[in-house]
């Protein structure tokens, strides 16, 4: 009777040992939370290269003097004075090409900035070619957070210096 009993506080001991030992998962504690940069911009509204891009942007301070609140717009089309503030925000003014036309709020295209980006490249020390779209889409404020973001990620030079 003691060995029976023996053995079973024993088998007892290690399946609870064993379940102990089983990390136990608990659905709050394991989800990954993340804050959306502005509350019109998540992985589902705006997809995730997108998401990845804004938030990376937002956290180097590119869009001070450009989104003012909790909303991002990411539809609504940059103006070239918007796109000159984020890059002067990440790089600092000096080193951003600017026109005289670039200080109105006037429109941009990818073709435009693509080209301020191959000029950015050579004040940055680091100069690049490409060939740059001859197609002006509608240049969203998404469009150029990706663009830029990409940017940034050609080079350990172009990384944000602020």
């Amino acid at each position: 009777m003691r060995n029976k009993f023996t053995n079973f506080v024993i088998l007892l001991m290690t399946v609870v040992l064993m379940v102990g030992s089983v990390p136990v998962q608990c659905s709050a504690l394991s989800k990954k939370v993340t804050k959306a940069p502005y509350t019109d911009v998540t992985v589902k509204k705006v997809g995730a290269d997108t998401y990845e891009a804004v938030q990376y942007l937002k956290q180097h301070g590119a869009f001070k003097g450009v989104i003012t609140g909790k909303k991002f717009y990411p539809n609504k089309v940059i103006t070239r004075q918007e796109f000159i503030i984020i890059l002067g925000n990440i790089y600092g003014d000096d080193k951003i090409p600017v026109t005289a036309e670039d200080i109105r709020y006037k429109n941009t295209s990818t073709n435009v900035e693509g080209h301020r980006l191959i000029q950015l490249t050579s004040n940055l020390g680091q100069p690049m070619a490409w060939p740059v779209s001859r197609t002006t889409p509608r240049f969203t404020r998404a469009l150029a957070a990706k663009m830029i973001y990409n940017f940034t990620q050609l080079d350990p030079a172009f990384a944000p210096h602020h």
